[in-house]
């Protein structure tokens, strides 16, 4: 059983029976980004988050064993980028000490005086980040391509559309 519901990478590209549109739809109708057994797990040994990253606001530059792996975690979507290969659809718990370390890296925390420890600090900016999910949801909800489960506007590229 892998820790993610779909996969991208050379791989993937390589079995997919749409050629023409690789790289076209995040999520791929040939069924090539779904996992098979030889598909490798996701394995998070060493990695940790080292800071914001600039490609999107919800996204944190991910290391493993200190050096540079091109890997990046989206706090939002349960995605992440390691070693040149896209998980989507992680398992939350899988990742939750990473997304942990991300909220602790913002110097300007959502809740003041959020605990006076880190667990009730983390505690109070996942409920502060769900409120923040919630609103935007309520704010989008009637807009073209909105989807409530991926919380952006995939246009229907999402699972959560199939």
């Amino acid at each position: 059983m892998k820790n993610y519901s779909m996969i991208r990478s050379k791989a993937q590209e390589e079995r997919c029976t749409n050629k023409g549109s690789w790289g076209s739809p995040l999520y791929c109708k040939c069924g090539c980004q779904t996992p098979l057994d030889t598909d490798p797990n996701l394995n998070l040994d060493g990695v940790t988050v080292s800071g914001k990253d600039n490609f999107r606001d919800a996204y944190y530059i991910l290391l493993r064993n200190g050096l540079e792996c091109g890997g990046r975690i989206s706090i939002q979507n349960n995605y992440i980028v390691l070693d040149s290969v896209e998980y989507l659809g992680v398992e939350r718990s899988f990742i939750q000490h990473l997304i942990d370390a991300a909220r602790a890296i913002n110097t300007t925390p959502k809740v003041e005086n959020a605990g006076s420890t880190f667990a009730e600090t983390v505690a109070f900016e996942r409920m502060a980040d769900k409120l923040d999910i919630m609103e935007q949801d309520d704010r989008n909800i009637n807009n073209s391509g909105y989807c409530t489960k991926c919380h952006s506007y995939c246009f229907g590229d999402c699972e959560a559309n199939e």
